[in-house]
């Protein structure tokens, strides 16, 4: 039985601290205080005045974003923490994201891509799809509690994961997201995972021996083609040649110096 969500977590907001980067700015002095804006924030939202907006601002400039934090139960009952920036229960932006400033500090330093997820509600369609029609293997999966298979292919991974009963969704069917009968081509300036083929016309054979629904797009100027199409839950894919796109990144690459990044 899914466990029950536990009520919010009573403890005061956290600030969130960025590391100090050089000499830290003046402290700002908000015409609000911290805890009127924590009030606010958590029993007005975006209908509380300007002027505790504003003092939310300020503060996250001077010490970094503050959050709620409140306890959940996933659907097998195990604890995990949502962590809520008061700015956005303001419908405020972060001024981090807008302004360019060194006191916000370097980006996260990533190291790899450790895996792509596909939720779904029929992991074994998708895993067949996967398999079957771009040639991913299936790898060992530990034991995490729900349904999915984990693939290897094309130097990624990804994991298919079976759908979060929790998770209030609008639609089940992929197809109620659009308003007419959903067709390959509205993925192409969409969310959509791309791989790149040796072989473009066996490429096209493949998806048609598996009768499968793609659109064709040849751009000349690029010396680029390519496929898209709809694995059976409407995540988008793509897949093509891109010799001319290779030659121009290698040629801005070395003039800029991050070919090797």
């Amino acid at each position: 039985m899914p466990g029950p969500l536990l009520p919010p977590a009573s403890s005061p907001a956290r600030p969130c601290k960025p590391q100090s980067h050089g000499a830290d700015p003046p402290a700002a002095s908000p015409p609000t205080s911290a805890a009127d804006v924590r009030e606010a924030a958590i029993e007005l939202g975006a209908q509380a005045p300007p002027e505790v907006k504003e003092a939310a601002v300020e503060a996250a400039r001077a010490r970094g974003p503050e959050y709620e934090e409140e306890e959940g139960r996933d659907f097998q009952g195990q604890p995990f923490t949502k962590c809520k920036p008061l700015l956005k229960l303001l419908g405020v932006t972060n001024p981090s994201f807008t302004e360019d400033d060194e006191r916000w500090g370097p980006p996260m330093a990533l190291r790899a891509v450790n895996h792509v997820a596909i939720g779904c509600f029929d992991v074994d369609a998708i895993t067949r799809f996967y398999t079957k029609v771009l040639g991913f293997k299936e790898i060992p999966r530990p034991k995490i509690g729900f349904p999915g298979h984990w693939l290897k292919g094309c130097g990624i991974m990804l994991h298919i994961i079976d759908h979060d009963p929790q998770v209030p969704r609008r639609f089940r069917d992929w197809k109620d997201e659009y308003e007419a009968e959903p067709e390959a081509w509205f993925i192409r300036r969409g969310s959509h995972l791309a791989f790149e083929v040796e072989d473009f016309e066996e490429a096209e054979a493949l998806l048609c021996r598996h009768g499968v629904e793609y659109s064709r797009h040849v751009l000349p100027d690029a010396n680029m083609r390519q496929l898209f199409f709809y694995d059976p839950e409407g995540n988008g894919v793509e897949v093509g040649k891109y010799d001319d796109t290779w030659a121009f990144l290698r040629k801005h690459g070395e003039e800029n110096g991050w070919l090797g990044e």
